[in-house]
């Protein structure tokens, strides 16, 4: 069974998520030997639930050393839909 999530949505800089969990992420990628690289821009305000979103990128991310075999590199990048977009989202 699951339970229900209720986010808390706030605005939020997405770079600065992404540096604080490739800071968390990055003692098992070096025992790798796998860079984490960060592609987007700076700043970059969202309305997320910095929590869950954090959580999000963190599982996918070890995720992805997880199924590296040896050195090199994870590349993570995130972009703002189009200006001229009524969308309520980022990519990732």
């Amino acid at each position: 069974f699951s339970r229900e999530i209720i986010a808390k949505l706030s605005p939020v800089n997405l770079a600065e998520v992404l540096d604080n969990v490739v800071e968390l992420a990055s003692p098992h990628a070096e025992a790798k030997q796998i860079a984490i690289e960060i592609d987007g821009p700076r700043p970059l305000r969202v309305d997320v639930d910095r929590n869950l979103i954090e959580q999000s990128i963190l599982n996918l991310l070890m995720n992805a050393i997880e199924a590296m075999h040896g050195p090199g590199a994870v590349r993570v990048t995130y972009f703002a839909p189009p200006t001229a977009s009524e969308a309520k989202q980022f990519h990732l």
